[in-house]
């Protein structure tokens, strides 16, 4: 619900980010306010939400070391809880800071215009309390990732992964496989609605964002709560002829 600007204040333990034409909306209860400090944050929009989230682990670090484009993707995942709209929810957020060379918007820079051909966020927490989550990425000239992490830290970091891609109607993706190099697996699937249209229209160059679910290959345990957010681009998934879902499983 952000509109206009927002005021950011940083500190050795605290950052603060708050709207300042939501201090006073009269009526839409927004007064955007975030503020983490180690370990935690709280996220308020006036009546609309309040959200309390803790820190799942150690972060996943990302760095491609290009000569001339390099990028350094820090990612860090919190368990949240709290009301939306009136409801109780729970679920996950990733806390994601990105650093490349400067005089470039994101969708400016190489890895969003040209790298990236299937990029996910996601996060499973298990029946028995377990949370696996991370970045997954298959891309081309050799950006392609697997960084999953726990509670503990680090389960698979490789730059290996390979996979497939099934795409459907107006190249929303359906299915999509990593397959790391170290041998483990993970499978994205759409889920009912989760094309997320209007946020896709909003980017150009064939983007198309979807919601789905995340399973790791082989995986017995059941998945209590999930979440995961998957980026791609159908124009070039075929210019780099992407193997089917299928095909990739071989």
């Amino acid at each position: 619900t952000v509109r206009g600007e927002v005021k950011r204040q940083y500190a050795d333990d605290r950052v603060l980010l708050h709207g300042a034409m939501m201090e006073k909306v009269g009526g839409s209860g927004g007064e955007f306010r975030f503020e983490a400090t180690p370990g935690k944050f709280e996220w308020r929009e006036g009546s609309l939400l309040s959200l309390d989230g803790s820190l799942v682990g150690p972060g996943v670090q990302i760095f491609a070391p290009d000569a001339t484009e390099p990028i350094l993707y820090v990612s860090e995942l919190y368990k949240v809880g709290g009301d939306v709209l009136g409801d109780k929810v729970e679920g996950f957020v990733f806390y994601d800071h990105a650093y490349w060379p400067a005089g470039y918007d994101w969708k400016e820079f190489r890895v969003f215009k040209d790298l990236q051909l299937g990029w996910q966020a996601f996060a499973n927490e298990y029946d028995d309390g377990t949370i696996e989550w991370g970045h997954l990425c298959l891309g081309r000239d050799g950006f392609n990732f697997a960084g999953v992490a726990d509670q503990q830290g680090a389960v698979v970091m490789d730059s290996g992964v390979t996979g497939g891609i099934d795409l459907g109607d107006d190249d929303w993706a359906q299915r999509q496989r990593w397959k790391a190099a170290t041998g483990e697996e993970w499978t994205f699937e759409l889920e009912e609605g989760g094309k997320l249209s209007e946020f896709s229209a909003a980017r150009w160059g064939g983007y198309r964002a979807q919601a789905g679910h995340t399973r790791r290959v082989g995986e017995s345990r059941q998945v209590r709560l999930g979440f995961s957010w998957l980026e791609t681009f159908g124009d070039r998934i075929r210019e780099s002829k992407v193997p089917s879902f299928d095909e990739a499983a071989g």
